[in-house]
């Protein structure tokens, strides 16, 4: 625990607070999405230097070429690594890990409100379990945090939340297209967004899991705040 909360100050520089078992809990979730940014930083990093190498290298072989015909041969041999460096393998890293982010996301947030429930409920006299609100998914949770425990939220932006949970499912289920007419309500501009493609930027990734971060430090904050460790 003494590692993850170190972890945590350094990959999300989120404040700790005077930790009981329930916030320590909730900061190591922070601290686990933190070492998404790492590891995102990394691959980001290590992809863009590889491009760099990689065009170092062929504009050598460019200047080498005595003939167009060869200049058109190095282009033509090298095209398709260029497409994979520049663009595939990006996208396939970053998609991936903005899905392992909200599925974490949500996961914790659930995972609080089940924990919630198991500690306070008998002191609290509450009797209402997550399950039993209608809707489904983070918007449930976040129901039952805020109507049900008096969690003040104020970083949370119920409509952001959308958005992020509607890219969640076009990638997810739907090639990363966007679905039928609809469209993200609040466009952030990490977010690309060409001829209904939706392609997840390292630093989108990022902002939603800073803010993923962001909502779970404010939960272990009202929380502590009303005595609840």
């Amino acid at each position: 625990m003494i590692v993850d909360n170190i972890l945590l100050n350094y990959y999300s520089g989120i404040m700790l607070f005077e930790l009981g078992s329930f916030s320590e809990e909730i900061h190591f979730y922070i601290g686990k999405l933190g070492k998404l940014n790492h590891h995102a930083a990394r691959l980001y990093n290590t992809v863009k230097d590889e491009l760099e190498e990689f065009k170092r290298e062929v504009a050598d072989d460019l200047r080498k070429a005595t003939s167009s015909e060869e200049r058109d041969w190095i282009y033509e041999m090298n095209e398709n690594d260029y497409l994979s460096l520049s663009d595939m393998i990006p996208r396939i890293i970053f998609e991936g890990i903005f899905l392992k982010s909200y599925f974490l996301y949500e996961h914790y947030i659930s995972l609080i409100c089940d924990k919630i429930f198991d500690d306070y409920s008998a002191k609290s006299k509450i009797i209402l379990k997550q399950r039993d609100l209608s809707g489904k998914g983070v918007q449930r949770s976040i129901n039952y945090l805020t109507k049900v425990w008096g969690i003040s939220l104020p970083n949370y932006n119920h409509q952001r939340i959308e958005d992020i949970n509607y890219i969640r499912n076009c990638l997810a289920h739907n090639d990363g297209k966007l679905v039928g007419n609809s469209k993200i309500s609040s466009p952030d501009e990490k977010l690309i967004v060409d001829n209904g493609d939706i392609e997840v930027s390292y630093e989108y990734v990022l902002s939603a899991n800073n803010y993923f971060m962001a909502i779970l430090s404010n939960i272990a904050f009202d929380l502590n705040s009303k005595g609840i460790k």
